[in-house]
């Protein structure tokens, strides 16, 4: 273990190593940032067919509204018909 032969391929056999080590998780690293990447676009993707329907929903939604207020509003004039009515058949002075 004294001569430097030794030495230097312990050292060259541990730069190789280490070398290749960094090598193989630079590459991995790469890999997972460009699929996390194409997952980053897929949902991108869905995001914009969500707004759509998001849009579709909110005219729905407006649409509805003003609907129940027209039938709100018939029921109120409903409402002060029949109270009108019933004063006048039972003679209620209220």
């Amino acid at each position: 273990m004294n001569e430097p032969q030794t030495w230097t391929m312990i050292i060259g056999t541990l730069a190789a190593f280490f070398t290749i080590t960094a090598l193989v998780t630079s590459w991995f690293t790469r890999l997972i940032n460009a699929r996390f990447d194409a997952v980053d676009a897929r949902f991108e993707g869905i995001d914009k067919r969500f707004e759509g329907i998001d849009k579709q929903f909110d005219s729905l939604r407006t649409e509805m509204n003003v609907k129940f207020e027209a039938v709100d509003t018939k029921l109120t004039h409903l409402d002060r018909d029949v109270q009108a009515l019933t004063k006048q058949v039972f003679h209620r002075p209220e």
